[in-house]
């Protein structure tokens, strides 16, 4: 009958609301904006503006400002189009940002000025809503009012509008009274004898120019034992290349006195700002004084002017529904049957877990009538793999229907008014049904971009028979059981020999269905059912259709067009929703949204295709929607001296909602030798505990033996703006960039687990559960059996509140102390890891001895060889920092894999490759578009491999080579003949020093123009890279590793894939898996837990916005922003040793091949994973039920004790 729902449905729907007050605003966390006011920008200038700030101050005088005493975090800015603008609020001085708290009188709020030559243009700036989170992003350019060139005003340790860069322990930089130039301050910049050049130093970027323009910067500089460059630099370009115009001026070196540098520059076409700052690239000390900046053609400043605030007036209903003391589930159907004939003393049902509110929102002055709301299920649902929804209003259950992840009602708001339902959400604890195979496609260029292509197994059928027959459906005749061979309401397009238009049964919905069947003779062309609805500018529409099709050739999906009152097609009014079905396949719904442009009067719904074969249609529907936002989960109050303790299984995550379980475990972990093991504890109490203690009394055999090697933390819990994806964006750079489509994963918006703080203490409040972290560690000499110990609880360190039993069961097996499986992280660092004041060398150190100790490992050994060619070209390599490094990496931690140095890497995407020691790879202009790519440089060719040569033949002499693989290339596009070209090439020049160099690389998928090039291929573990032609490449001689970017992230609700890619690993016979980063933070990961748009260019020429995945690219916190010196750990890390330990047992496992315990046993571990499969981002899907892999390694260990003891 009906087949999975391949649903992306993009519910960024429009609220009901007056054509000019917004509010969808980001992160409005389910509320509205209750005040806004308008400010009129004002460009005095002949030219137009595309981003200068424009100012005005906080205050109650005509013009200023209304904003004093606002909440700053909920502050927004929207012009008339409804793009969400950035903006900055400083404090009156203009020397810090104001994000956070009560915005006070005199603060500076700073808006990009956007408007044509001579003219004005209005934004609203909106605030007062409670329930908002604040932006992480705001304007960056400042008001330039004063330059502080002399450097005499400012705070701390820091000049007014000057920040400091990569500073650390050995790169120090200080807001100086030592002899200044003039005045009573300088700069100062001091580099500690031995350290590694950088390019530190006080830096400025809030200047604005103008193309063509002619300036000037002059600086005084003194310099102390200088040895490099003591020196001033100046970057001008734009927002996406900073650098159009780079200008570095050496000053001196060695000591002398204050001397004047001046940098004088004509401003680039196309640049709009300017980076300046200082230089000491060396080692010794420089000061700096009397900046100054002369620019002859004067960016203009616009002014800004505020209006008087409006506020709304809006009135609730349902928002203070109580929570119904005896709603309970619907018991399983067996006892429903069975309840006559069994004692009325059945055990309780499963209560409802929590509830959501879901707010449907109507501005406008009249009331609304038969719309459709949406809310989103996947925050509803909350990591439950099988749950029950009902929705209520005002304690009543109103109709709903499931359609994926989206819960859809009809709805009639009242005139201004906010009404909120509440969805109540129970375990049914029913098992995961097998699901179908998934496949997926890719949502960009970028290979880790996965989107499943099989949608929700959940789709409510007979709910939506009745929307669809309702009054919200616009279509006429969705069914088609109105009308003879032609339906009522539908006209048809492309009729032809070859070509059969019918109406057929039996139908999806009813009798009959519309039927389209094109022969293989005919010329391939759009042909199809149409019909045409009004719709409303401004307003948002859902649509879709139930599709089918038999011995499809092609691929079909839902179509529609957004036209005009003349019949042309508006602007962006080409719609289609859907992944697409071929062959031959059951009723699938494909839905979609769109909001109608302004030019748009009529949305025309297309049941067409241009592919050959039976396609069939039914259930089409069109409803004017509005996004129902829902807020944070809501639980049953404990009572007020209650408190609950649980274990958790580690892979699982803990949220602030988590109830305790109706029947609850003891609290027991086991492991083997050799082994770290956690036991996560859930805390959940009835009333605010300020300050909790975790006191453990260590586990303790009967013979008095003990175990003490263990550690307490408390789980963090991090904000999750939107559920996780690649997003990309081309908006200008003063447009706030967020998600503007649904996510691709389990997740959801709100607070995640993720850092596991080192700490004893923490706090507890009312009716929000806490989870804490028990760490326990053996050895080889740990002596094995049953340990047991206790957890106490203690207030303000004192009083005892709890005391809680656990036992720690140690099995006779020994994990080898070195992983057989690799788990390669990279490391890359940047200014939040140096917060604590620590080197890059020293912080990297850090890293890699706690990577050690969960058994991953580092990229790379983390320093170069430095390459030098004299006046004759005859290069010569110094290997002692690279030694020096690599004798901790290899042979003190023991890691098993590294890449060789960075400068061995050749290309990544679509671009050709890197210049080596200043030699192009091609003869031409880059980026080499005529050029044959299969034809490198000689000179390119010789200075490569004779920098390759020299390094290969010493990694041979230390002993090293063996644990090296060069990686040659990131994501190449390898549909892409240049690439292809350029990759056999490449190949060929380092295989030419030595074919037994491992060459490696992330393809993904396969190409197969590379085998016989490549020798270690980076593939995709989710299936886009066939199983059949991995063990094709492994019995070629080739070696196979999982490449996992985007995979491991924070919201999700298992840490199911750092468990399982050992498991992969295992399975499918990869030696390891690769992920790109441990430690790549874009915001300081506390305060942020999704990470910012940056700049990125994966083609020549082109370049866009990207937002990685929430939590990509570290599973490591810098300690610095919690008192903690060096990294902390995550339930993520935690959750990828313990599946590096897991590989060991199945390794132990295998050693006894032909027990039929162990050969049983290894057969349902291979059941936990499977190719294809869903992705890392959706836990609940590659580990439905967690409890089967926990079970499974007690068996494993228990078995292993058995089998060795024997």
């Amino acid at each position: 009958m009906y087949r999975s729902c391949p649903l992306i449905v993009l519910m960024f729907c429009a609220s009901l609301a007056s054509a000019d007050w917004h509010d969808a605003l980001w992160l409005g966390r389910g509320d509205v904006w209750r005040a806004r006011f308008p400010v009129t920008v004002t460009n005095p200038s002949d030219v137009a503006l595309d981003g200068q700030p424009a100012a005005l101050t906080v205050g109650d005088q005509p013009g200023q400002a209304p904003l004093d005493g606002a909440r700053a975090e909920a502050l927004r800015v929207a012009d008339s189009q409804g793009r969400h603008l950035l903006y900055a609020l400083w404090t009156p001085e203009l020397d810090s940002l104001i994000t956070t708290g009560a915005v006070p009188a005199g603060a500076v709020l700073t808006l990009p000025a956007v408007c044509g030559p001579a003219t004005s243009t209005t934004y609203h700036v909106y605030f007062d809503n409670a329930r908002a989170w604040g932006l992480a992003d705001f304007f960056d350019k400042r008001p330039v009012t004063d330059l502080n060139g002399d450097f005499e005003r400012g705070s701390r340790d820091t000049p007014l509008s000057w920040q400091q860069k990569i500073s650390d322990d050995a790169h120090r930089l200080a807001w100086s009274t030592d002899a200044p130039f003039s005045g009573a301050r300088c700069l100062k910049a001091e580099v500690a004898s031995g350290a590694v050049p950088t390019w530190f130093g006080f830096s400025r970027s809030d200047f604005t120019v103008n193309p063509g323009a002619r300036c000037t910067v002059r600086v005084r500089v003194r310099g102390e034992n200088v040895s490099g460059t003591a020196g001033w630099y100046v970057h001008v370009g734009d927002e996406q290349n900073p650098q159009l115009l780079n200008r570095v001026v050496k000053t001196g070196d060695g000591t002398f006195g204050w001397t004047e540098t001046q940098i004088t520059f004509t401003v680039p076409k196309g640049a709009t700002r300017m980076t300046t700052g200082s230089v000491l690239h060396g080692s010794g000390t420089a000061w700096y004084d009397a900046f100054t900046f002369e620019n002859d053609r004067p960016a203009p400043t616009p002014t800004a002017r505020a209006g008087a605030a409006e506020r709304l007036s809006l009135t609730e209903r349902g928002a203070d529904a109580p929570w119904p003391a005896a709603l309970r589930c619907r018991p399983h159907w067996l006892g429903r049957i069975t309840a006559p004939f069994r004692s009325h003393r059945r055990p309780a049902e499963s209560l409802w877990r929590h509830r959501l509110p879901i707010r449907v929102v109507n501005l406008r002055d009249t009331p609304a009538a038969n719309l459709l709301a949406v809310a989103d299920l996947a925050s509803a649902a909350r990591g439950i793999v099988a749950p029950e929804f009902r929705l209520t209003f005002n304690g009543q259950t109103v109709e709903a229907c499931r359609l994926g992840d989206r819960l859809l009602f009809s709805c009639s708001p009242d005139a201004r008014s906010i009404m909120t339902y509440y969805l109540y959400v129970a375990d049914t604890g029913k098992r995961p049904q097998p699901r179908a195979a998934v496949t997926s496609a890719l949502g960009s260029d970028i290979p880790s971009d996965q989107i499943l292509a099989a949608g929700s197994d959940t789709t409510d059928a007979a709910a939506f028979a009745k929307l669809l027959a309702g009054p919200v459906n616009r279509i006429k005749n969705p069914d088609f059981e109105a009308g003879a061979d032609q339906p009522d309401g539908w006209s048809r397009s492309g009729e032809g020999k070859g070509v059969r238009f019918s109406v057929e049964s039996p139908g999806g919905f009813g009798q009959r269905h519309a039927r389209m069947t094109v022969d293989k003779s005919v010329a391939a062309s759009w042909r199809g059912w149409q019909q045409s609805v009004p719709v409303k500018a401004g307003h948002t529409y859902l649509y879709g259709a139930w599709l089918a099709c038999e011995s499809l050739e092609g691929s079909a999906l839902l179509h529609a067009h957004l036209r005009t009152a003349g019949g042309h097609v508006a602007s962006g009014g080409f719609l289609s929703a859907g992944a697409g079905i071929s062959g031959t396949a059951a009723w699938t719904p494909m839905f979609g949204t769109a909001t109608v442009p302004a030019d748009a009067s009529q949305l025309q719904i297309h049941l067409t295709m241009d592919a050959h074969g039976t396609l069939k249609h039914d259930g089409v529907f069109l409803a004017e929607c509005l996004n129902a936002a829902t807020g944070d989960p809501e639980t049953p109050p404990m009572g007020q001296g209650e408190l609950a303790v649980w274990p958790v299984d580690p892979i699982v995550k803990v949220f602030h909602e988590t109830l305790p379980p109706a029947k609850r475990a003891a609290g027991a972990i086991a492991l083997v030798r050799n082994e770290e093991e956690a036991l996560q504890l859930a805390l959940r109490a009835g009333r605010d505990i300020a300050d909790l203690e975790i006191a453990v009394d260590p586990p303790k055999r009967r013979d008095g033996r003990t175990l003490d090697a263990f550690t307490i933390g408390w789980v963090g819990y991090v904000p999750i703006d939107h559920p996780t994806a690649y997003y990309n964006l081309t908006t200008p750079a003063w447009q706030l960039k967020h998600p503007t489509r649904g996510g691709s994963s389990d997740g959801w918006s709100g607070w995640w687990p993720d850092p596991i703080r080192p700490t004893a203490r923490g706090s507890l409040r009312a009716n929000q559960t806490q989870a804490v972290w028990l760490s326990f560690k053996t050895t080889a000499d740990t002596a094995p059996g049953t340990y047991a110990g206790s957890v106490r609880l203690l207030e303000a360190g004192k009083r005892l509140v709890r005391r809680v039993p656990f036992t720690v069961t140690v099995w006779d097996v020994e994990l080898p102390a070195v992983s057989s499986c690799g788990a390669i992280y990279d490391i890359r660092l940047n200014a939040h890891w140096s917060a604590d004041g620590s080197t890059a060398e020293q912080q990297r150190e850090r890293l890699m001895r706690l990577m050690a100790d969960k058994r991953v490992s580092p990229d790379e050994v983390g320093a170069n060889p430095v390459f030098t060619r004299d006046a004759q070209g005859r290069i010569t390599a110094d290997f002692t920092a690279y030694d020096r490094a690599a004798q901790l990496y290899f042979d003190e931690l023991k890691f098993r894999f590294s890449y060789t140095p960075h400068v061995f890497y050749l290309f990544g995407w679509e671009h050709p490759p890197k210049k080596v020691m200043g030699e192009a790879p091609y003869e031409g202009e880059y980026p080499y578009a005529a050029t044959d790519r299969t034809r490198l440089r000689a000179a390119y060719k010789e200075t490569y491999q004779a920098c390759l040569r020299l390094y290969w033949e010493h990694v041979k002499a230390k002993g090293w080579a063996d644990r090296l693989v060069l990686y040659i290339s990131d994501e190449p596009f390898l549909t892409k003949k240049p690439i292809i070209d350029q990759m056999k090439a490449l190949c060929d020049m380092i295989h030419e020093v030595d074919p037994k160099i491992p060459i490696y690389c992330s393809t993904w998928r396969h190409c197969p123009d590379w085998n016989g090039y490549l020798d270690v291929w980076g593939v995709g573990h989710y299936g886009c890279f066939p199983v059949e032609e991995m063990r094709a490449r492994r019995a070629a001689g080739d070696r196979i590793w999982f490449t996992t970017d985007g995979q491991m992230c924070t919201d999700t609700p298992f840490c199911a894939v750092e468990r399982l890619l050992p498991h992969y690993c295992f399975q499918f016979g990869a030696e390891a898996y690769e992920f790109w980063g441990v430690s790549w933070l874009t915001y300081d990961p506390w305060q942020f837990g999704w990470h910012r748009y940056i700049h990125q260019s994966s083609t020549p020429g082109e370049s866009y916005y990207v937002r990685y995945p929430n939590g990509d690219g570290y599973l490591l916190y810098p300690g610095a922003p919690t008192g903690v010196q060096g990294p902390v750990t995550t339930v993520r890390l935690e959750a990828a040793r313990d599946g590096v330990e897991d590989y060991e047992y199945l390794m132990l496992l295998k050693r006894h091949a032909g027990s039929p315990q162990a050969d049983a046993l290894l057969k349902e571990f291979a059941a936990l994973v499977e190719i294809p499969n869903a992705g890392g981002r959706f836990s609940t899907r590659i580990l439905p039920d967690p409890t089967r892999l926990a079970a499974l390694r007690l068996r494993a260990g228990a078995l292993l004790e058995q089998l060795t003891a024997r």
